[in-house]
């Protein structure tokens, strides 16, 4: 995702210095312009499973309703059954 970000903005490729990766704006003072050369990777792998905790809980969420509804029917069916015993007595 973030791969796709960085071209959408016309970068390509590493983002760093075309030389050394390192600027030197004083003696002895370097900064790295741009992100480790992994970090793209971190970013989507953690994304990646940010998303996939996103869809494990849509699924838990999912068979909890389902059970739910499934308890709820069941109560309704035996208060059905014992409405129609009390109706025949």
């Amino acid at each position: 995702m973030v791969a796709t970000l960085l071209r959408a903005r016309g970068i390509h490729g590493a983002l760093s210095s075309a030389a050394s990766g390192y600027d030197a704006p004083g003696s002895g003072l370097q900064i790295r312009r741009g992100p480790p050369a992994d970090l793209v990777q971190h970013i989507d792998k953690w994304i990646g499973g940010a998303n996939k905790g996103m869809e494990d809980q849509e699924e838990a969420e999912r068979q909890r309703k389902t059970k739910a509804l499934a308890e709820e029917e069941e109560r309704q069916k035996r208060i059905r059954e014992v409405n129609e015993k009390v109706k025949n007595l």
